[in-house]
């Protein structure tokens, strides 16, 4: 089953609230936008520090149990750093 969009970036962003107010990211980000390709999902931000992260689409975990071990999350610095 294919979830919505909107239902998916709105998982994204509790996922990320939830990681900052636990103190699991050492600045809130906000999202630009979320992209969808085959084997992944990209997350945008509009941030200065970090443009992107990857996050693997592994079938029956959620955005937090793909969070969790941060190390599946490839984050990419920005250029301007």
């Amino acid at each position: 089953m294919t979830r919505a969009p909107a239902t998916v970036e709105s998982e994204v962003l509790q996922v990320l609230d939830e990681l900052w107010n636990e103190k699991l990211l050492p600045f809130a980000l906000t999202v630009g936008k979320l992209t969808k390709e085959p084997a992944e999902y990209i997350i945008h931000f509009h941030d200065s520090r970090i443009s992107t992260a990857r996050v693997p689409l592994i079938e029956g975990l959620s955005f937090r149990e793909r969070f969790g071990p941060l190390s599946c999350v490839a984050w990419q610095k920005s250029a301007a750093l």
